[in-house]
Protein backbone atom coordinates (compact mmCIF):
# COMPACT_ATOMS: atom_id res chain seq x y z
CA UNK A 1 0.00 0.00 0.00
CA UNK A 2 1.04 3.43 -1.10
CA UNK A 3 2.21 5.64 2.22
CA UNK A 4 0.66 9.14 2.07
CA UNK A 5 3.24 12.12 1.68
CA UNK A 6 4.60 13.59 4.94
CA UNK A 7 4.60 17.37 5.10
CA UNK A 8 6.42 19.25 7.21
CA UNK A 9 5.77 23.03 7.65
CA UNK A 10 8.75 24.82 8.97
CA UNK A 11 8.46 28.38 11.12
CA UNK A 12 11.45 30.32 10.81
CA UNK A 13 11.83 33.44 12.70
CA UNK A 14 13.22 36.74 12.28
CA UNK A 15 15.43 39.08 13.42
CA UNK A 16 16.58 39.03 17.09
CA UNK A 17 14.24 35.37 16.89
CA UNK A 18 14.49 33.56 19.91
CA UNK A 19 12.62 30.25 20.54
CA UNK A 20 10.88 31.11 24.05
CA UNK A 21 11.00 33.96 26.81
CA UNK A 22 9.09 31.91 28.99
CA UNK A 23 5.57 31.70 29.06
CA UNK A 24 5.86 33.49 25.28
CA UNK A 25 7.01 31.73 22.56
CA UNK A 26 7.79 33.53 19.11
CA UNK A 27 5.77 31.37 17.35
CA UNK A 28 3.93 30.23 19.93
CA UNK A 29 0.38 31.51 18.55
CA UNK A 30 1.63 30.24 14.69
CA UNK A 31 2.10 26.45 15.64
CA UNK A 32 -0.47 26.24 17.05
CA UNK A 33 -2.91 27.56 14.51
CA UNK A 34 -1.31 26.36 11.60
CA UNK A 35 -1.39 22.86 12.66
CA UNK A 36 -4.68 22.84 14.15
CA UNK A 37 -5.98 24.22 10.07
CA UNK A 38 -3.93 21.72 8.71
CA UNK A 39 -5.17 18.98 10.12
CA UNK A 40 -6.91 16.60 8.18
CA UNK A 41 -6.31 18.57 4.98
CA UNK A 42 -3.00 16.66 4.74
CA UNK A 43 -2.58 13.35 5.61
CA UNK A 44 0.31 13.99 7.53
CA UNK A 45 1.47 16.80 8.57
CA UNK A 46 4.63 18.08 11.19
CA UNK A 47 4.70 21.97 12.16
CA UNK A 48 8.08 22.83 13.90
CA UNK A 49 9.83 25.88 14.54
CA UNK A 50 13.99 25.87 13.93
CA UNK A 51 16.19 27.43 15.78
CA UNK A 52 18.84 30.05 14.36
CA UNK A 53 21.40 32.78 14.97
CA UNK A 54 19.60 35.89 16.07
CA UNK A 55 21.41 38.37 14.05
CA UNK A 56 23.74 36.22 12.53
CA UNK A 57 24.27 37.37 8.74
CA UNK A 58 21.85 35.42 6.02
CA UNK A 59 24.15 33.17 4.92
CA UNK A 60 25.00 31.56 8.53
CA UNK A 61 21.47 31.61 8.77
CA UNK A 62 20.06 29.97 5.34
CA UNK A 63 23.22 27.03 6.32
CA UNK A 64 20.89 26.71 9.96
CA UNK A 65 17.90 26.51 7.51
CA UNK A 66 19.39 24.02 4.97
CA UNK A 67 20.89 21.75 8.19
CA UNK A 68 16.80 21.66 9.20
CA UNK A 69 15.70 20.50 5.39
CA UNK A 70 18.29 17.63 5.63
CA UNK A 71 16.88 17.01 8.61
CA UNK A 72 13.01 16.32 7.75
CA UNK A 73 14.49 14.25 4.49
CA UNK A 74 16.48 12.01 6.49
CA UNK A 75 13.71 11.87 9.02
CA UNK A 76 10.33 11.54 6.25
CA UNK A 77 12.50 10.51 2.97
CA UNK A 78 13.09 11.75 0.04
CA UNK A 79 9.54 11.99 -0.87
CA UNK A 80 8.84 14.46 2.04
CA UNK A 81 7.24 17.89 1.34
CA UNK A 82 9.03 21.14 2.65
CA UNK A 83 6.93 24.22 3.32
CA UNK A 84 9.15 27.30 4.68
CA UNK A 85 7.15 30.30 6.76
CA UNK A 86 9.40 33.29 7.28
CA UNK A 87 8.81 35.95 9.59
CA UNK A 88 10.35 39.12 9.00
CA UNK A 89 14.06 38.27 8.07
CA UNK A 90 13.25 34.48 8.47
CA UNK A 91 11.76 35.38 5.26
CA UNK A 92 14.67 36.14 3.50
CA UNK A 93 16.10 32.71 4.44
CA UNK A 94 13.48 30.82 3.15
CA UNK A 95 13.88 33.24 -0.06
CA UNK A 96 17.63 32.92 -0.41
CA UNK A 97 17.31 28.87 0.14
CA UNK A 98 14.93 28.33 -2.99
CA UNK A 99 16.36 31.01 -4.87
CA UNK A 100 20.26 30.84 -4.88
CA UNK A 101 22.21 28.87 -7.31
CA UNK A 102 23.85 25.40 -6.77
CA UNK A 103 20.32 23.46 -5.75
CA UNK A 104 21.22 23.12 -1.88
CA UNK A 105 22.44 19.71 -2.70
CA UNK A 106 19.01 18.63 -4.29
CA UNK A 107 17.48 19.26 -0.58
CA UNK A 108 15.55 22.78 -3.11
CA UNK A 109 13.15 20.01 -4.72
CA UNK A 110 11.92 18.41 -1.20
CA UNK A 111 10.24 22.36 -0.98
CA UNK A 112 6.95 22.99 -2.26
CA UNK A 113 6.20 26.45 -0.88
CA UNK A 114 7.47 29.67 0.64
CA UNK A 115 4.99 31.88 2.64
CA UNK A 116 6.79 35.04 3.76
CA UNK A 117 5.11 37.61 6.62
CA UNK A 118 6.26 40.61 6.79
CA UNK A 119 9.31 40.51 5.28
CA UNK A 120 11.69 43.14 4.27
CA UNK A 121 12.42 42.15 0.89
CA UNK A 122 13.63 45.81 -0.18
CA UNK A 123 15.25 46.60 3.24
CA UNK A 124 14.14 48.11 6.10
CA UNK A 125 15.36 51.78 6.64
CA UNK A 126 15.25 51.18 10.66
CA UNK A 127 18.48 49.20 9.97
CA UNK A 128 19.96 52.13 8.37
CA UNK A 129 19.15 54.12 11.29
CA UNK A 130 20.51 51.46 13.56
CA UNK A 131 23.87 51.26 11.36
CA UNK A 132 24.33 54.93 11.41
CA UNK A 133 23.45 56.13 14.85
CA UNK A 134 24.88 54.19 17.48
CA UNK A 135 21.62 52.29 17.16
CA UNK A 136 23.08 48.92 18.87
CA UNK A 137 22.61 50.20 22.36
CA UNK A 138 19.04 50.94 22.11
CA UNK A 139 18.34 47.99 20.59
CA UNK A 140 19.60 46.32 22.97
CA UNK A 141 17.40 48.35 25.55
CA UNK A 142 14.17 47.65 23.30
CA UNK A 143 14.62 44.00 23.46
CA UNK A 144 15.54 43.60 26.89
CA UNK A 145 12.49 45.82 27.74
CA UNK A 146 10.14 43.20 25.44
CA UNK A 147 12.11 41.10 27.78
CA UNK A 148 11.62 42.16 31.19
CA UNK A 149 7.89 42.92 30.77
CA UNK A 150 7.43 39.47 29.30
CA UNK A 151 9.11 37.55 31.93
CA UNK A 152 8.76 39.79 35.04
CA UNK A 153 5.73 41.85 34.51
CA UNK A 154 4.98 45.71 34.88
CA UNK A 155 8.04 48.02 34.45
CA UNK A 156 7.88 50.01 37.93
CA UNK A 157 6.60 53.96 37.58
CA UNK A 158 9.96 55.38 37.57
CA UNK A 159 11.40 52.96 34.95
CA UNK A 160 8.06 53.52 32.61
CA UNK A 161 8.55 57.68 33.39
CA UNK A 162 12.64 57.20 32.54
CA UNK A 163 11.77 55.23 28.71
CA UNK A 164 9.29 58.14 27.84
CA UNK A 165 11.84 60.97 28.81
CA UNK A 166 14.51 59.60 27.00
CA UNK A 167 12.75 59.14 23.90
CA UNK A 168 10.74 62.35 24.22
CA UNK A 169 13.72 64.03 23.86
CA UNK A 170 14.15 63.18 20.24
CA UNK A 171 14.71 59.95 18.14
CA UNK A 172 18.34 61.12 17.43
CA UNK A 173 18.95 62.36 21.18
CA UNK A 174 17.92 59.43 22.31
CA UNK A 175 20.75 57.06 20.44
CA UNK A 176 23.38 59.39 21.75
CA UNK A 177 22.30 59.22 25.28
CA UNK A 178 24.63 56.74 26.21
CA UNK A 179 25.15 57.09 29.93
CA UNK A 180 20.99 57.26 30.27
CA UNK A 181 20.57 53.60 27.96
CA UNK A 182 23.48 51.59 30.19
CA UNK A 183 21.80 53.11 33.66
CA UNK A 184 18.59 51.65 31.87
CA UNK A 185 19.90 48.76 30.52
CA UNK A 186 21.26 47.94 34.07
CA UNK A 187 18.45 48.86 35.70
CA UNK A 188 16.48 46.33 33.93
CA UNK A 189 19.27 42.98 34.63
CA UNK A 190 18.68 44.01 38.25
CA UNK A 191 15.07 42.89 38.33
CA UNK A 192 15.83 39.64 37.12
CA UNK A 193 17.20 36.55 38.70
CA UNK A 194 21.02 36.45 38.96
CA UNK A 195 21.01 32.81 36.97
CA UNK A 196 19.08 34.38 34.43
CA UNK A 197 20.94 37.52 34.05
CA UNK A 198 24.05 35.96 33.58
CA UNK A 199 22.00 33.83 30.37
CA UNK A 200 21.15 37.33 29.48
CA UNK A 201 23.95 38.56 29.13
CA UNK A 202 25.59 35.76 27.14
CA UNK A 203 22.51 36.27 25.14
CA UNK A 204 23.38 39.96 24.20
CA UNK A 205 27.13 38.94 23.99
CA UNK A 206 26.72 36.65 21.67
CA UNK A 207 24.34 38.94 18.90
CA UNK A 208 27.32 41.07 19.72
CA UNK A 209 29.47 38.99 17.89
CA UNK A 210 27.51 38.68 15.28
CA UNK A 211 25.61 41.78 13.64
CA UNK A 212 26.06 40.97 10.66
CA UNK A 213 22.29 40.80 9.42
CA UNK A 214 21.71 44.14 10.86
CA UNK A 215 24.02 45.92 7.84
CA UNK A 216 22.23 43.71 5.32
CA UNK A 217 18.71 44.45 5.94
CA UNK A 218 19.77 48.43 5.18
CA UNK A 219 17.83 49.32 1.90
CA UNK A 220 21.10 50.37 -0.04
CA UNK A 221 22.83 47.12 0.76
CA UNK A 222 20.16 44.46 0.95
CA UNK A 223 20.28 43.86 -2.99
CA UNK A 224 23.98 42.76 -2.82
CA UNK A 225 22.89 39.69 -0.96
CA UNK A 226 19.23 38.93 -1.85
CA UNK A 227 19.29 39.11 -5.75
CA UNK A 228 15.99 41.65 -6.81
CA UNK A 229 15.57 39.37 -9.95
CA UNK A 230 16.08 35.73 -7.80
CA UNK A 231 13.04 33.46 -9.09
CA UNK A 232 11.88 30.23 -7.33
CA UNK A 233 12.28 26.79 -8.98
CA UNK A 234 8.64 26.13 -10.88
CA UNK A 235 7.51 23.43 -8.48
CA UNK A 236 8.36 26.26 -5.01
CA UNK A 237 5.04 28.30 -4.88
CA UNK A 238 5.64 31.83 -3.22
CA UNK A 239 3.66 34.24 -1.60
CA UNK A 240 3.56 37.12 1.22
CA UNK A 241 1.06 37.77 3.94
CA UNK A 242 2.12 41.87 4.57
CA UNK A 243 1.22 43.94 7.58
CA UNK A 244 0.65 47.72 8.05
CA UNK A 245 -0.03 49.25 11.62
CA UNK A 246 -1.61 52.64 12.31
CA UNK A 247 -0.35 55.86 12.55
CA UNK A 248 0.25 57.43 15.68
CA UNK A 249 -3.32 58.55 17.30
CA UNK A 250 -4.15 59.98 20.48
CA UNK A 251 -7.26 57.27 20.65
CA UNK A 252 -4.37 54.55 20.87
CA UNK A 253 -2.74 56.44 23.95
CA UNK A 254 -6.01 57.35 25.41
CA UNK A 255 -7.07 53.02 25.12
CA UNK A 256 -4.31 52.18 27.22
CA UNK A 257 -5.67 54.27 29.91
CA UNK A 258 -3.17 54.73 33.04
CA UNK A 259 -1.16 51.26 32.31
CA UNK A 260 2.88 53.10 32.77
CA UNK A 261 4.13 49.85 31.22
CA UNK A 262 1.55 50.18 28.09
CA UNK A 263 2.17 53.65 28.08
CA UNK A 264 5.82 53.28 27.34
CA UNK A 265 5.82 50.50 25.37
CA UNK A 266 3.59 52.22 22.92
CA UNK A 267 6.21 55.23 22.89
CA UNK A 268 8.44 52.82 21.94
CA UNK A 269 6.60 51.38 19.07
CA UNK A 270 5.89 54.92 18.08
CA UNK A 271 9.86 55.59 17.91
CA UNK A 272 10.73 52.43 15.98
CA UNK A 273 6.94 53.38 13.23
CA UNK A 274 9.00 57.06 12.61
CA UNK A 275 12.34 55.59 12.11
CA UNK A 276 11.33 52.81 9.57
CA UNK A 277 8.64 55.14 7.83
CA UNK A 278 12.23 57.19 6.99
CA UNK A 279 12.40 56.01 3.67
CA UNK A 280 14.84 57.60 0.76
CA UNK A 281 13.74 57.73 -2.33
CA UNK A 282 10.41 56.70 -3.81
CA UNK A 283 9.73 53.02 -3.64
CA UNK A 284 8.33 50.92 -7.11
CA UNK A 285 4.93 50.64 -7.48
CA UNK A 286 3.18 47.12 -7.23
CA UNK A 287 2.17 45.32 -9.20
CA UNK A 288 -1.55 44.45 -10.76
CA UNK A 289 -2.39 41.71 -7.90
CA UNK A 290 -0.73 43.54 -5.33
CA UNK A 291 -2.51 47.00 -6.09
CA UNK A 292 -5.62 44.63 -5.79
CA UNK A 293 -4.98 43.50 -3.12
CA UNK A 294 -3.42 46.55 -0.50
CA UNK A 295 -6.57 48.52 -1.83
CA UNK A 296 -9.06 45.69 -0.91
CA UNK A 297 -7.32 45.24 2.31
CA UNK A 298 -6.54 49.30 3.24
CA UNK A 299 -8.51 51.41 0.88
CA UNK A 300 -5.41 52.59 -0.76
CA UNK A 301 -2.04 51.37 -2.10
CA UNK A 302 0.77 52.07 1.21
CA UNK A 303 2.59 54.86 0.86
CA UNK A 304 6.58 54.43 0.68
CA UNK A 305 6.89 55.52 4.59
CA UNK A 306 3.46 52.88 5.79
CA UNK A 307 5.04 50.53 7.98
CA UNK A 308 4.42 48.23 10.55
CA UNK A 309 7.22 49.53 13.14
CA UNK A 310 9.67 47.78 11.51
CA UNK A 311 9.20 46.82 8.20
CA UNK A 312 8.14 49.18 5.40
CA UNK A 313 4.83 47.69 4.16
CA UNK A 314 5.67 48.24 0.32
CA UNK A 315 8.69 46.56 0.74
CA UNK A 316 7.00 43.26 1.87
CA UNK A 317 5.60 42.20 -0.75
CA UNK A 318 6.92 38.82 -2.59
CA UNK A 319 5.38 36.42 -4.87
CA UNK A 320 1.34 36.17 -5.05
CA UNK A 321 -0.51 38.17 -2.69
CA UNK A 322 -1.96 35.68 0.35
CA UNK A 323 -2.66 38.50 2.87
CA UNK A 324 -2.54 41.62 3.86
CA UNK A 325 -3.55 43.10 7.22
CA UNK A 326 -3.71 46.50 9.69
CA UNK A 327 -1.28 44.67 12.37
CA UNK A 328 2.19 45.69 13.80
CA UNK A 329 4.98 43.48 13.23
CA UNK A 330 4.73 40.96 15.76
CA UNK A 331 0.32 41.13 16.42
CA UNK A 332 0.43 39.21 13.13
CA UNK A 333 2.29 36.22 15.11
CA UNK A 334 -0.46 36.12 17.96
CA UNK A 335 1.11 38.76 19.93
CA UNK A 336 -1.06 41.31 20.65
CA UNK A 337 -3.42 42.09 23.70
CA UNK A 338 -5.98 40.29 25.35
CA UNK A 339 -7.50 36.61 24.28
CA UNK A 340 -7.10 34.61 27.33
CA UNK A 341 -5.90 31.66 25.71
CA UNK A 342 -3.62 29.34 25.77
CA UNK A 343 -0.68 29.96 24.82
CA UNK A 344 -1.03 33.29 26.41
CA UNK A 345 -0.88 36.61 24.33
CA UNK A 346 0.96 39.13 25.24
CA UNK A 347 1.55 42.94 23.43
CA UNK A 348 4.95 43.61 23.20
CA UNK A 349 4.62 46.58 20.94
CA UNK A 350 1.18 48.38 21.85
CA UNK A 351 0.62 49.75 18.21
CA UNK A 352 -3.24 50.37 18.52
CA UNK A 353 -3.71 48.83 15.12
CA UNK A 354 -6.50 47.05 16.02
CA UNK A 355 -5.62 43.45 15.34
CA UNK A 356 -6.91 40.80 17.15
CA UNK A 357 -8.28 36.96 17.33
CA UNK A 358 -10.38 37.84 14.38
CA UNK A 359 -7.77 39.02 12.44
CA UNK A 360 -5.28 37.05 13.20
CA UNK A 361 -7.43 33.76 12.33
CA UNK A 362 -8.34 35.15 8.70
CA UNK A 363 -4.56 35.85 8.24
CA UNK A 364 -3.87 32.11 9.09
CA UNK A 365 -6.56 30.48 7.46
CA UNK A 366 -5.41 31.98 4.61
CA UNK A 367 -1.84 31.07 5.21
CA UNK A 368 -3.07 27.25 5.58
CA UNK A 369 -5.00 27.54 2.32
CA UNK A 370 -1.74 28.61 0.61
CA UNK A 371 -0.19 25.59 1.83
CA UNK A 372 -2.81 23.09 1.02
CA UNK A 373 -2.68 24.81 -2.20
CA UNK A 374 1.02 24.18 -2.91
CA UNK A 375 0.82 20.39 -1.61
CA UNK A 376 -1.88 19.54 -4.20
Amino acid sequence: MTQPESHVVLLVPGFFGFSNLGPIAYFGHVKEALAERLAGRLARVEVDTIATHPTGALATRVERLTERVAEARAAHGDGVRVHLVGHSSGGLDARLFVTEGGGRDGLVGSVRSVLTVATPHRGTPLATWFREYNGQALMKLVSLLAIRVTRVGPLKVGMARQIARLLGAGYDAAAKNLDMIDQLVDELLDDFSPERREALRAFFGEVGRDQRLLGQLAPDTIPTVVAPDGVAPPWVRVGSIVTRARRPWLGAMADLGFDATAQAMHLVFRWLQARTGAVRGPAPMPEASWTAALKAAYGEVPGPADNDGIVPTRSQLWGAPVGAVWADHLDVLGHFAGGGERPPHFDWLPSGSGFGAKGFARAWDAAADFVVGAAA
